[in-house]
């Protein structure tokens, strides 16, 4: 006989084996289908062994001494929360992608690019995009140029940038003021490389408050002039 007690998280499977005979079983051996996975997680009866057949599991129980008119009984229990576990842990995940992608999608970004123009011209192209989500107040992006590259400011087209020269190079800062939603402004300028091969440019960033005052940076990726 099977009996089967069931709670929203667990369930107990009690097997009940009766001996309706006159003599008495000693060693008595039964074999029960289990189903074979992680919801089996404990057993008040261990088995002596088990074999496994597909989906299920044949496990063997030793019954030491069955009087007539007795019974032993053989217990495990199926534990719902792992099924819960796995299920709860796929929707984190989903959560966690989304959530993350939304914010990627919603958040402001700066790119830095560039084209040339000559044998050693070259444009560098800032391009700042506000999604939809925010609204950018007193937003200033600030550009370095490696000191192996010369500005040319005499040929600066628009928004011309407070210059700052150093022996680590010169740095550009632009103030655009807020951004509305939606809106993408491009920064450009032109420099002059005075070595010959490849040249790493710094990061430009970004800089800017929102609505409530808090003040965030962004960071471009590093850029190779050839």
């Amino acid at each position: 006989m099977v009996k089967r007690i069931s709670t929203p998280l667990y369930e107990d499977v009690i097997i009940t084996i009766e001996n309706k005979g006159n003599v008495i079983e000693k060693d008595y051996k039964t074999y029960q289908t289990l189903p074979n996975n992680d919801l089996i997680t404990g057993m008040v009866t261990e088995p002596i062994d088990c074999e496994v057949e597909g989906e299920n599991k044949i496990c063997g129980y030793l019954v030491e001494e069955l009087t007539p008119g007795s019974s032993a009984m053989i217990t495990y229990r199926l534990n719902y929360w792992v099924i819960y576990g796995e299920y709860a842990l796929i929707v984190l995940i989903i959560i966690a992608i989304i959530t993350f992608s939304f914010i990627r999608v919603t958040s402001p970004t700066i790119a830095k690019r560039h084209a040339k123009k000559g044998e050693d011209k070259h444009s560098i192209i800032l391009e700042i995009k506000n999604p939809f989500m925010h609204h950018l107040r007193n937003v200033i992006v600030r550009d370095w140029v490696s000191p192996l590259a010369r500005v040319l400011h005499e040929e600066f087209e628009m928004l011309m940038p407070v210059v700052r020269r150093s022996e680590a190079g010169t740095e550009l800062i632009w103030k655009l003021g807020d951004m509305r939603p939606k809106e993408t402004r491009i920064i450009t300028y032109k420099i002059k490389t005075l070595v010959q091969g490849s040249l790493r440019m710094p990061k430009s960033y970004m800089r800017f408050s929102s609505d409530r005052g808090k003040k965030t940076r962004i960071f471009s990726k590093q850029l190779i002039v050839e």
